[in-house]
């Protein structure tokens, strides 16, 4: 009886041990989630951009458009660039996007990035500020980033020029 009894205690002492030494899941690094690193890269691909002038809305499609991605000082912040912004035949300059955050990540991996910032344009030496929103998103599996940007451009007392500009899949270079 008394080696019965022990065996049946063995045996639970080490069932108990056993389960205090399983992990959750939860306490496992999460390899498949997107970082910041993942998303730093030179970009290229279409923009479709609706200008509102005085009221009125042009459509304006650009081909091979370059967007540059990097992590700003922080480490924290992701700074995205499109280069060469031209409207009507002048060009503006980058269009700076800076203190981009992730601002979900979702969870087929792909993370939703989000930015605001007043951003300086220059045309024929005149500077500019531009006042640009930001919304995106990366998927890692396609390894390509979607921009949505709201862009006002005051260009006069008067006028101000409203850029919708939309990048439905720009592709890591």
């Amino acid at each position: 009886m008394k080696k019965l009894f022990f065996a049946f205690s063995s045996m639970m002492l080490a069932l108990i041990s056993a389960s205090l030494l399983v992990a959750c899941s939860d306490d496992d690094d999460d390899e498949s989630q997107t970082s910041l690193d993942d998303i730093v890269g030179l970009y290229s691909g279409d923009m479709d951009c609706d200008v509102t002038v005085m009221g009125r809305v042009i459509n304006i499609d650009y081909n091979e458009v370059k967007a540059e991605v990097s992590k700003n000082a922080d480490g924290q912040t992701l700074c995205i660039k499109i280069k060469d912004f031209a409207y009507a035949g002048d060009n503006y300059g980058d269009i700076v996007i800076d203190n981009v955050v992730v601002d979900k990540y979702n969870d087929d991996g792909s993370v939703t990035l989000a930015g605001t910032n007043v951003c300086p344009l220059t045309k024929n030496e005149k500077a500019y500020d531009a006042t640009v929103a930001m919304l995106g998103s990366f998927t890692r599996l396609q390894n390509s980033l979607q921009l949505d940007i709201d862009m006002s451009l005051p260009v006069s007392e008067k006028m101000t020029i409203l850029f919708k500009i939309d990048y439905q899949s720009l592709t890591r270079n």
